[in-house]
């Protein structure tokens, strides 16, 4: 009888330990996960409130030096390219900055800066004096160009006296012809379709 008795308070001990043992490790669990909780949302805040900010102004930095160099060349479009693309805040110059962060390392290492703000400057010369050609105005004309979901109005100072006039206009809204026919358009309809498809971009 007093083996028996010694065998079951060894076996209770032996429950009671493991117990005391489950309950142990599961403490050490919910430590465990609420250090885990602690180092995420430190790593977290100093993501934002320092990796980020850190890496926001070096771009910033970055695109200050590139502006410096090349912004006076690129910016001498922006205001017809503002009206052109109904966006009052556009920059050639930052337009040409994303476009280049977009690009891979790779691509950015074999880059030939000059080269490349070259082909954008170019290309925005060439989409002006594309429109000024088939308006029939002289290369040296100020033009203002205004689209948006209303249609496409182009404003020119044609005759070099100062004032911008519409010398060309293309309304997108639907147009009812008492005769069945649709109006002739006032500008020329492949350069609307051209100038809308750009200014979707």
């Amino acid at each position: 009888m007093d083996e028996l008795s010694e065998i079951k308070e060894a076996i209770n001990t032996i429950k009671e330990t493991l117990v005391f043992l489950v309950e142990q490790e599961k403490v050490r669990g919910e430590e465990v996960a609420a250090l885990n909780d602690k180092i995420e949302a430190v790593n977290e805040l100093v993501t934002k409130q320092i990796v980020e900010p850190s890496i926001a102004y070096y771009n910033e930095e970055q695109f200050n030096k590139f502006n410096d160099k090349y912004g006076e060349r690129l910016s001498k479009y922006d205001e017809l390219m503002r009206s052109s693309l109904n966006s009052p805040d556009y920059s050639a110059t930052r337009a040409a900055w994303d476009e280049l962060q977009d690009m891979s390392d790779e691509e950015k290492d074999a880059l030939d800066m000059d080269k490349y703000v070259e082909s954008v400057e170019t290309g925005i010369a060439d989409y002006v004096a594309k429109i000024k050609e088939q308006l029939g105005l002289p290369p040296e004309a100020e033009v203002n160009i205004k689209a948006d979901e209303e249609g496409v109005e182009v404003k020119a100072d044609a005759d070099g006296d100062g004032d911008k006039e519409t010398v060309a206009e293309e309304k997108t809204e639907e147009k009812t012809d008492v005769e069945g026919e649709a109006e002739e358009s006032e500008i020329d309809p492949e350069l609307a379709k051209e100038l809308e498809a750009y200014a979707s971009k």
